[in-house]
């Protein structure tokens, strides 16, 4: 059975606990179709001059782990496109892209 989960993160202080979940997920069911969408102050995890988790986070999206950051928090934040991982995909809202994937059945977590 293959799983669908979007996991949200709006807190910085989570960015680790996030990571975790995924890959321990990814350990269990290795063909899961995983999304993280980042908004709020968690997009700062994303901007290369500050996050302490590029390894882990580029290791998720070679593991084809969709990373997703808030076009609305970034511009909020004052972060460009330029800032954060070009790993990244930037999407209008985080809100809205966490409630398509919802309709196309993912499961949402929120640690």
């Amino acid at each position: 059975m293959e799983l669908k989960g979007i996991f949200h993160i709006d807190e910085s202080d989570k960015w680790k606990l996030v990571i975790n979940n995924v890959s321990n997920l990814l350990k269990d069911s290795p063909d899961s179709r995983i999304e993280i969408v980042a908004n709020s102050e968690a997009v700062h995890g994303f901007v290369q001059a500050e996050s302490p988790f590029r390894r882990e986070l580029e290791q998720l999206s070679r593991d084809h782990v969709r990373l997703c950051a808030c076009r609305n928090a970034l511009k909020g934040s004052g972060i460009t496109g330029e800032d954060i991982f070009d790993f990244i995909e930037v999407v209008p809202s985080g809100v809205r892209e966490i409630l398509e994937r919802q309709q196309e059945g993912y499961g949402y977590i929120k640690p």
